[in-house]
């Protein structure tokens, strides 16, 4: 008797498992109170291992993670709402079942694709990449390294993300005031941002460049369009003209011509070169938009592009 295949579960099955699993979880927690979470560890840990066993790595990692704001984050309460709040609305979309919100919600949830599979889709942006800075997060015990790049011709931004396991393993340099000029290939996303590599440094920037600013009330407006089309939506290029520092109650905002104020987190030793950078009226600020605050990348000023790094 010839032996049976085992057919292989449907990817979006399973998922659509785990994230029953996922709704049913966060329910229990609301009804129990999030206080619990703060007594019991163990619940986290108990559902980041059961969604890495439905294949949904992105949501158990964000998971993990949440212990250590319960620790270091005095409103933590509050993030966690706010997190549990953007898992039940990809659970809805999952639900909903629309095309193609859902193919972009399984590319989140499920294991990244390779790069050599992305750059086979062919879709690429070729332009002169200039290099705007870096931020470096610790994830448990990854290093994750956000370098960021604006498109010279297009003005498209490309987020280039390397995660550094062990100190064996070099992050990539990149030379201020250098073009790196090729095809970039960006992953699939109705937002696309982040893309599989950068090519090689090949010119200096030009020296009348100037990229297109908007408004802090034009950026919210184009924020707020892009988390429509994907709402797990993090990070975003900011870059502002007329900019100041404001303080208040000890803490520093970036704000421009309107009176919207935005967040500043950044290192206090970079804060004197900040404000004396807004004194100039040309100046423009470049930064990095991640979770509702802003983290500094770059200015440009009358004597060319200054990273705050």
């Amino acid at each position: 008797m010839a032996k049976s295949k085992k057919t292989i579960p449907d990817k979006s099955f399973q998922i659509g498992q785990g994230i029953q699993l996922l709704e049913q979880w966060i329910f229990q927690l609301l009804d129990h109170g999030i206080e619990v979470l703060s007594k019991d560890k163990t619940r986290l840990e108990d559902i980041s291992l059961r969604l890495l066993d439905y294949g949904i790595p992105s949501i158990a990692k964000r998971l993990r993670l949440l212990p250590d704001k319960i620790n270091t984050d005095k409103g933590w309460k509050e993030t966690i709402l706010q997190e549990l709040g953007e898992y039940l609305i990809m659970i809805s979309i999952f639900k909903k079942n629309t095309d193609i919100q859902k193919e972009e919600l399984l590319r989140y949830l499920s294991t990244p694709q390779r790069k050599a599979d992305v750059e086979k889709l062919n879709y690429f942006i070729e332009d002169s990449w200039i290099y705007l800075g870096t931020i470096r997060i610790k994830e448990e015990n990854i290093l994750v390294v956000r370098n960021w790049f604006i498109g010279i011709e297009t003005g498209k931004a490309a987020l280039y993300i390397e995660y550094i396991f062990n100190r064996f393993v070099a992050e990539r340099k990149f030379e201020w005031g250098k073009c790196y000029t090729g095809k970039v290939y960006y992953y699939p996303s109705q937002v696309p941002l982040r893309v599989t590599q950068i090519p090689s440094p090949s010119k200096s920037i030009p020296l009348a460049y100037l990229p297109k600013v908007l408004s802090i009330r034009e950026f919210q407006k184009q924020w707020a369009n892009e988390i429509i089309k994907v709402p797990w939506l993090k990070q975003k290029l900011l870059l502002i003209r007329h900019f100041k520092l404001v303080k208040h109650d000890n803490q520093y905002f970036i704000n421009d011509d309107s009176e919207l104020l935005l967040p500043l987190q950044c290192e206090p030793g970079h804060l004197p070169e900040l404000i004396a950078f807004s004194l100039d009226i040309k100046g423009i600020f470049i930064g990095e938009y991640d979770d509702l605050k802003i983290r500094p990348l770059s200015v440009i000023h009358e004597s060319g592009l200054i990273g705050i790094q």
